[in-house]
């Protein structure tokens, strides 16, 4: 009887054991793939038209033109009317020379802009082509004429022109109508913005030109 109770003892605990493991392994597991949600929500979601842009732009900005347009074209996979993905495009074929598919893109991105600075970006970039591309000997023949009804149009929208003044500023500086170019700038250095430096730089140039022609040289 002794051994009988002993025996049947023994079983409960191996039972017991038993069912102990099988709970703690559940338990595990549960926390083990409560961990893995954790960790899952964490990681920030990368693959977004934002963030293939946003990388985009910093390829762009080192001259890695390739690699910036193939972000660009994933950003644009991930939603075809994306204005920022086609503004980088465009900026990337102006880089390369292909004036004739940075307009398109420059102008998908004006077309599909849905808020007053996407507007105003994508008609700045478009003047700056215009211009570029009238250096590089492809512009069109009124470049300047175009680029002043971008203007117009695009200081129509609410919001910072600091941009289009700048843009503007140059084509006309490009044009050797340094009366209007250093309109433009001052525009520019008065609201004291990323373009601010830059402009400063160009009327200082201007100054200098003015000084040359006033001597006669």
């Amino acid at each position: 009887m002794k051994d009988s109770s002993l025996q049947e003892k023994s079983t409960e605990r191996r039972s017991f054991l038993k069912k102990g493991s099988r709970t703690a392994a559940v338990l595990l597991a549960g926390l083990f793939l409560l961990g893995c949600q954790a960790r899952v929500e964490t990681i920030p979601v990368l693959d977004t038209p934002a963030h293939h842009t946003d990388v985009g732009m910093r390829l762009l900005e080192r001259g890695k033109l390739d690699q910036a347009l193939r972000e660009f074209r994933l950003a644009k996979a991930l939603d075809p009317r994306y204005p920022p993905a086609y503004l980088g495009a465009g900026m990337v074929y102006r880089s390369q020379g292909d004036f004739a598919k940075a307009f398109a893109e420059l102008q998908e991105a004006r077309t599909n802009a849905q808020t007053a600075a996407q507007k105003i970006s994508a008609r700045a970039e478009i003047i700056v082509t215009y211009r570029q591309a009238f250096l590089a000997g492809q512009g069109e023949k009124d470049w300047l004429k175009i680029s002043e009804q971008e203007f117009a149009e695009g200081t129509a929208q609410p919001g910072d022109h600091s941009a289009l003044y700048y843009a503007m500023g140059r084509a006309y500086l490009t044009a050797y109508e340094f009366l209007k170019a250093e309109e433009m700038f001052r525009k520019v250095v008065s609201r004291d913005g990323p373009y601010a430096r830059s402009a400063s730089a160009e009327l200082a140039i201007i100054e200098k030109v003015k000084q040359f022609m006033r001597e006669g040289r």
